[in-house]
């Protein structure tokens, strides 16, 4: 049985309603005011790589364009690299 899509209507519907209501408010991860026409994702506190089961809880700047610390997707990226670094090249 395939499990339920993350990103289906419930979460687009709160992300669209969060979206609204971050509108000039500061981005949690550089302080920064997020704007109408900004990049801006529906980010996590708990880092889904790390708990699966978390939900989105939060938006944030999207990336390097309208946040000097990069935003979601470079936040995104710097785990997934310490993730794989921390995974062996072969079982020994």
């Amino acid at each position: 049985m395939a499990q339920p899509d993350p990103y289906g209507a419930d979460h687009q519907r709160r992300r669209a309603l969060a979206i609204e209501e971050a509108y000039n408010t500061p981005c949690p991860r550089c302080g920064l005011p997020m704007l109408r026409g900004q990049k801006l994702h529906f980010g996590h506190t708990r880092d889904r790589a790390i708990e699966p089961w978390s939900k989105a809880d939060r938006i944030e700047h999207a990336d390097y364009d309208d946040c000097p610390l990069g935003g979601n997707t470079a936040a995104g990226g710097v785990l997934g690299r310490q993730i794989q670094d921390l995974q062996p090249s072969r079982v020994w």
